[in-house]
């Protein structure tokens, strides 16, 4: 199959090809493992010097996880400029024109620091983001009333990569907070406000996003990569995690679970440090893994609290690659977050066939 072919995506019902932009791609190329390059938290007015370290690794495709810029602000026009301001760096306009891009949002780009559904110019919000992201006029993502989740479909039957963008900000419930004196003392120590919340009247991601989801974990797909800005197998609840809202991460086990989508990995951004987590016990599928990286050019020196993390993390600049290997003997998945110099710090390789119901 030529590699121009290899990339698809779904668009509402239908399917159609992505422009392939890659320079790296040719007939030759179509043994390699697919691989699929991220990142997240990119202040636009830092050097970005890690572009040039990601197109060295010669990534099928780019997916941004959120705060990709930093607007903060109710003014449509800075959120803009601020957008500008990234296209004019010079290394991340080299990339663009060399790998394709996707997209999801975390708070600094949707539009405030830790905004949820309450942001009033999130519509306008969106609109500025699919622009940059040079999404079509006429895609699903564009005309819904809601957020700007959607998924995308690579490869052949029998070797289907399946990559679901969540957003964790549109329709997100407000997280509920410690007191203020021990909001303060966790400050200290860089543990943020919050605690987790059982009410199942709070939502992650919003009751429409929520049936989509299920359609997607339903269509045919080998490996399954969960983008969402927020992480989720993380266990650590100060910060905002998926562990604040309970009852919605057991959602996403359970619906896992129900339409027995094999083959999820989680990949998240956020924290400002790379990490591996695992979740491993008997009320999963399987194993359930997160590969989160973070930031572009952003680090954060302090420790958080998280019982499922694998290893130590890694605190410089950084990006996560992820290779889905066919040719090998047991086919498999690699996870690693490397440096801004393009070396794996963390990695981890599992057999596809352990990411199935029947694993655990």
């Amino acid at each position: 199959m030529n590699r121009r072919d290899f990339l698809k995506t779904a668009v509402g019902a239908g399917t159609q090809l992505v422009t392939w932009r890659s320079t790296v791609a040719n007939a030759a190329d179509d043994e390699r493992p697919f691989r699929l390059a991220f990142g997240a938290c990119a202040r636009q007015e830092r050097p970005q010097p890690i572009w040039d370290a990601i197109a060295g690794r010669q990534p099928d495709l780019f997916a941004f996880l959120g705060d990709n810029v930093y607007g903060d602000t109710r003014d449509i026009n800075v959120l803009r400029d601020q957008y500008k301001a990234l296209a004019a760096k010079p290394e991340f306009a080299r990339f663009r024109s060399r790998v394709p891009l996707v997209a999801t949002w975390d708070d600094h780009d949707y539009g405030e620091n830790n905004a949820d559904s309450r942001y009033p110019m999130k519509r306008e919000s969106k609109q500025v983001f699919l622009d940059f992201f040079d999404e079509p006029k006429d895609t699903e993502r564009r005309l819904r009333d809601g957020g700007i989740y959607t998924a995308y479909s690579f490869g052949p039957p029998g070797r289907i990569v399946q990559l679901i963008l969540l957003d964790t900000r549109y329709h997100r419930s407000p997280f509920s907070m410690v007191d203020v004196p021990t909001a303060l003392l966790r400050k200290l120590s860089g543990r943020g406000p919050y605690r987790p919340q059982q009410s199942s009247r709070r939502t992650m991601l919003g009751p429409a996003q929520w049936a989509w989801l299920e359609r997607q974990f339903s269509a045919p797909a080998d490996v399954r990569i969960v983008a969402t800005s927020t992480p989720f197998v993380s266990s650590f609840t100060g910060s905002e995690t998926w562990a604040n809202l309970p009852n919605e991460r057991r959602r996403m086990v359970e619906l896992i679970r129900r339409t027995g989508a094999g083959g999820v990995l989680f990949i998240s951004g956020d924290i400002h440090r790379a990490e591996l987590s695992a979740a491993r016990d008997a009320t999963l599928p399987y194993t359930l893994w997160e590969l989160t990286s973070s930031g572009l050019n952003r680090s954060n020196l302090y420790e958080s609290f998280n019982k499922n993390r694998q290893g130590e993390p890694y605190r410089g600049h950084n990006f996560g690659l992820i290779e889905v290997d066919w040719r090998a003997s047991e086919p498999a998945v690699t996870l690693q977050a490397c440096s801004r110099d393009g070396e794996a710090m963390i990695a981890q390789r599992m057999p596809i066939a352990e990411l199935q119901p029947a694993a655990l």
